[in-house]
């Protein structure tokens, strides 16, 4: 059985931000694999959706990248307030397991008491 292979490109791209999405992958994955250990999954996400949700009000805001312009509004901006604040929230339900120098290396999640007992 033969198989069909795609020929080689002659040239690698040469764009930078045809290269970006490889390396912001692997930032991605790095991160996600340093962060949930130490602050969550939850936290995780939601540092994640906060970042999207700035980097999309800058890009809509100043067209980047050949995005159209969409004017910043008040209520864009408490949407992504909004978002903070829920990660603000997630983060500082866990004594202990956000801010400098702190981590949550203790015992496994699944044998600690539960927030709301305490």
């Amino acid at each position: 059985m033969a198989r069909a292979r795609a020929p080689v490109p002659a040239r690698s791209p040469t764009r930078a931000w045809l290269w970006a999405g490889g390396f912001l992958g692997v930032f991605h994955v790095g991160a996600a694999l340093l962060l949930v250990p130490r602050v969550g999954a939850d936290t995780t996400v939601g540092l994640y959706v906060a970042g999207q949700m700035t980097a999309g009000l800058l890009l809509d805001h100043f067209g980047l990248v050949g995005v159209p312009l969409h004017a910043t509004t008040a209520a864009r901006l408490f949407g992504a307030a909004m978002v903070v604040a829920g990660v603000s929230c997630s983060c500082g339900a866990r004594e202990g397991t956000c801010g400098p120098g702190r981590r949550a290396m203790g015992a496994a999640p699944w044998n600690r008491a539960p927030i709301w007992s305490t």
